[in-house]
């Protein structure tokens, strides 16, 4: 029989994970320490541009109350704007919370009309002012607003109430599942704008060079709020950046009662101007004047042409190369929320580069970076946030509209902005599905109609399957190779079926790149080393600036940001593939892109530091698993077992064999994942970020041989529970305990790969390995380029091939079932595994 102490020790030891995993999720989750408030910095962008010569009253300060809910206390002097993660212990947290402000109209703001102003809530904002609703917004990177003309008290206190809510879903934009760090609060300005009676509302203006000369065509909505008919005019003046007139043109208008939009267009041709490129940003100022002494808008603007023809991009009617680079808004200290004098930085070490354009990923940035990229002459390329294949639901209706709205928000506020060169609606939807392609579609089509003969694109990573490059203007991918996948030389044949798929348009690389650690040395070949993405980046921008069908590309990225999928990374939760670190420390890749872009066809050497400690276990790995491998092919499956349990007085010998299997594999297992083979450059995505802290401790800290050892374990008497249930459903007639079959005794490579391991994740190992990749392809496309790196994945991939070919056959002679049950046993363990682990997954 077996001995009760032993049943009960092994539930205990199974239901660990079920009790301690709570309770540790509870321990990191530390209260909000809301004295932190007041180290909240405070520096505000007060720079609107286009609102000259109305009054504005700033509402931004450290004087808002604050209140998460279920709270009962508000709390004094929140920082708006700011993000409410700011406050210690509110880190990752998602959730609902009220702001409030009472504030008083300063003396002379009286204007006829008055707007509420926000630019920017994550995620979703429901206003009140003096206790009257004004609406709500859904979407965090775009400006709304709100007529308060009624509900403003022009004397006495005013109280304005928001309610944020910044918990992500599968009908949100983005969805759960995204590419950055999330935020929450009312992280960017907000102001009261006064506006008279009969005022310009919004206004377009497109403006080209034409042979030499440049034409302007300004279409301006205009409002009316009078009971009765209003005769004015409307008059536009163009001047140069520094104020000098060039000239004006002027025409009456007629506005009708009551109007909210009536147009106006204005036109101005053959005048002497000079275009804007990224060499030479020239600037102009258009000013729009409603009457005399009335409404007035003015608006910075250049005159430029971007057009797609056949393979290359044309602008102002010559060839254009993109040599860019791409940037998140995450900086340090203040997180979401910008600052000018951080913008200014971030964009003088671009321009130092020699970047021509830059990719304001994967969001609308703040207006100010706008303004800085028409004045530094850098070409945009700016997005809508809607990113990633998993979540949300793209073709759900509501997504659709949610995505189309977040387009027309975006376009509506930056379309007069010089530097916009591209509109992307989407970057790495399901585009090789229908629904992904009508989200991309119907994006597009919004976009057009506000910003004609403007370009719209989408970054894709489904390759010559995608469906919906027809809708867009030119074809853009983000392409790893050499980083995820392969080498960067396969980037040649990869381009090579992009061009035969997608005849006729531009072809534009919107990412590539690879990860490093500021201070990590090595050869090329070493992850994440700064030799290696400085090595992989040469590599790639000789292949794209080389091949005249190419229209360039984006380096992703400028600087490492924010990442809560970034589990395994050498600094946990950021992407690495910044040329700077967060902190904005250079690594070598920036000087080496900096020579690349400045003198792109001058030969750039990466020197190499070749680590000789990784190699040596490296080799000695790869020896190892070749001798068990060899090991495992020569031994016999065994008819029986000299271990009995539990029937005999020797189950201790299992248990001590089992201690000393779990130990050796776990150590194994170990010092391959530190030598990369397991710790793959990829996302791990998790449901909350606490969750991933315990991942983390789990894989990253000096602990991990332990819970590898406690893994082993664990998942060695999960796998018996499982195979001896279900192997007598199959009419399995074992002759000795699951527990000593599963184990693997006899077979030398159950010592490093545990059965139970490689059979309940038969995709974690292959994965890992390359073994996936080879088996579609027929070439070995890993990430490794070091020979003893690639003999211990071919050594691993063997190992993982034999072993479970082996576990059938010893699962056949353990359990007595045919070879066909006992493979059909192996599915079973797996099925239910993994859908307990998908259930965990979507439960926390």
């Amino acid at each position: 029989m077996v001995k009760r102490p032993f049943i009960v020790l092994s539930a205990l030891f199974l239901l660990a994970p079920a009790v301690l995993f709570p309770l540790w999720r509870f321990a990191l989750k530390p209260r909000p320490q809301y004295l932190s408030l007041h180290t909240i910095p405070f520096d505000p962008i007060h720079d609107l541009g286009s609102t000259a010569g109305r009054p504005i009253f700033w509402l931004d300060g450290q004087d808002w109350q604050f209140q998460r809910e279920g709270d009962r206390i508000w709390q004094e002097g929140m920082t708006v704007p700011a993000c409410w993660n700011l406050i210690r212990g509110l880190e990752d947290w998602d959730g609902v919370a009220r702001y409030q402000k009472s504030f008083r109209l300063p003396e002379g703001f009286r204007p006829a009309q008055v707007r509420l102003h926000f630019r920017g809530v994550l995620y979703r904002a429901e206003v009140f002012l003096n206790g009257q609703r004004l609406g709500s917004h859904e979407g965090g990177y775009t400006p709304f607003s709100f007529d308060v003309t009624s509900a403003l008290q022009r004397e006495g206190e005013n109280l304005l109430e928001v309610v944020v809510d910044n918990r992500l879903s599968m009908k949100t934009l983005p969805g759960r599942i995204k590419g950055w760090r999330h935020a929450g609060g009312i992280y960017r300005e907000v102001y009261l704008e006064g506006m008279p009676e009969v005022s310009i509302q919004d206004l377009f203006l497109q403006a080209e060079p034409e042979r030499g000369k440049g034409k302007v065509r300004g279409q301006v909505s205009l409002a009316n709020f009078r009971s009765e008919p209003v005769e004015t005019s409307l008059t536009l003046e163009l001047s140069t950046a520094k104020g000098k007139l060039i000239t004006r043109t002027e025409a009456p208008v007629v506005l009708r009662p009551g109007t909210k939009e009536q147009v106006q267009v204005l036109s101005l041709e053959d005048l002497k101007i000079k275009p804007w490129s990224p060499d030479h940003p020239v600037l102009y100022r258009a000013r729009f004047l409603l009457g005399e002494g009335g409404d007035e808008q003015a608006v910075v603007f250049g005159f430029k042409r971007l057009q797609a023809q056949g393979r290359e991009l044309m602008l102002n009617g010559e060839p254009f190369k993109v040599r860019g680079v791409s940037r998140h808004e995450d900086v340090p200290r203040t997180f979401r929320t910008q600052t000018l004098a951080g913008l200014e930085q971030d964009l003088r070490m671009i321009k130092a580069l020699g970047a021509n354009a830059i990719r304001l990923g994967h969001y609308p940035n703040h207006p100010a970076m706008l303004d800085l990229c028409d004045r530094y002459g850098l070409l945009v390329w700016e997005e809508s946030p809607t990113w990633g294949d998993r979540s949300p639901d793209y073709g759900d209706p509501e997504v659709v509209a949610l995505g189309v709205r977040q387009v027309q928000e975006m376009v509506g506020r930056d379309r007069n902005h010089v530097s916009i060169g591209f509109w992307g609606v989407a970057n790495e939807i399901p585009t090789d599905r229908p629904s992904g392609a009508e989200f991309v579609r119907a994006g597009v089509e919004a976009g057009r109609k506000l910003a004609p003969g403007m370009l719209f694109t989408a970054a894709s990573f489904t390759g010559v399957r995608d469906r919906s490059i027809g809708y867009l203007d030119l074809a853009a991918f983000n392409t790893y190779q050499g980083w995820y996948y392969g080498f960067p030389r396969d980037f040649q044949p990869d381009f090579e079926q992009l061009k035969t798929a997608f005849p006729g348009k531009p072809i534009l690389i919107s990412e590539y790149g690879a990860g490093a650690q500021i201070g990590w040395h090595g050869a090329y070949g070493d992850l994440y080393t700064e030799e290696n993405q400085a090595r992989t980046l040469e590599k790639r921008f000789r292949l794209i600036e080389d091949d005249p069908e190419c229209a360039g590309g984006f380096i992703w990225l400028f600087a490492d940001f924010a990442d809560e999928m970034r589990l395994l990374n050498p600094r946990p939760y950021f992407n690495q593939k910044g040329l700077v670190d967060y902190e904005r420390q250079e690594k070598l890749a920036y000087s080496v892109v900096k020579e690349l872009f400045h003198s792109p066809a001058r030969e750039v050497r990466v020197p190499g530091q070749s680590r000789i400690l990784p190699r040596v276990v490296a080799a000695g790995l790869a020896a190892l698993t070749l001798v068990m491998l060899l090991g495992s092919l020569a031994s016999r499956i065994p008819r029986s077992w000299r271990i009995l349990f539990p029937e005999s007085p020797n189950y201790r010998k299992l248990v001590r064999r089992a201690f000393w299997m779990s130990a050796t594999a776990g150590l194994y297992l170990f010092l391959v994942s530190r030598i990369g083979l397991l710790s793959q450059p990829l996302a791990l995505p998790g449901p909350d970020l606490t969750t991933l802290r315990i991942l983390h401790a789990i894989l990253n800290s000096s602990l991990t041989p332990a819970f590898a050892f406690y893994g082993c374990l664990w998942l060695w008497l999960l796998f018996s529970l499982l195979a001896d249930r279900l192997g007598r459903v199959l009419g399995a007639r074992p002759q000795r305990s699951a527990l000593e079959i599963t184990l693997g005794v006899g077979d030398p490579l159950a010592w490093i790969l545990p059965y139970s391991l490689v059979l309940l994740a038969p995709a974690l190992f292959p994965a890992a390995s390359g073994l996936g990749l080879f088996l579609v392809t027929g070439t070995w496309r890993g990430t490794f380029s070091t020979i003893p790196s690639l003999a211990l994945a071919v050594a691993f991939s063997l190992a993982l091939v034999v072993l479970t070919l082996k576990a059938a056959l010893v699962f056949r002679a353990g359990f007595r079932i045919g070879f066909i049950r006992s493979c059909i046993l192996i599915l079973l363990c797996q099925v239910i595994h993994a859908a307990a682990v998908l259930g965990i997954f979507f439960l926390i």
